[in-house]
């Protein structure tokens, strides 16, 4: 299927809207070139329809994460 004239492959999304959409741990789908650019890591995928629907629900529908227990160690002075 060709793409309509006038159409682009790409949008801007504020990082703001992303965080209020996705939850912390999600996964983007990211323009690799973008990525590059940036210097950052990155894991390759195929992209089909499936492929992005698993990547949003992961990222809009997943439970978060738990945060991790806090330790406390206490110290007596008393002698």
């Amino acid at each position: 299927m060709a793409r309509t004239i006038g159409s682009t492959s790409f949008v801007r999304v504020s990082l703001r809207e992303l965080n209020r959409t996705l939850k912390e741990n999600a996964t983007v789908p990211v323009n690799r070139r973008y990525v590059e650019g940036l210097n950052l890591q990155c894991q390759p995928f195929k992209a089909s329809k499936e492929t992005l629907a698993k990547l949003i629900k992961e990222g809009a529908d997943a439970p978060e994460a738990a945060p991790a227990p806090i330790s406390i160690k206490t110290i007596s002075f008393d002698e």
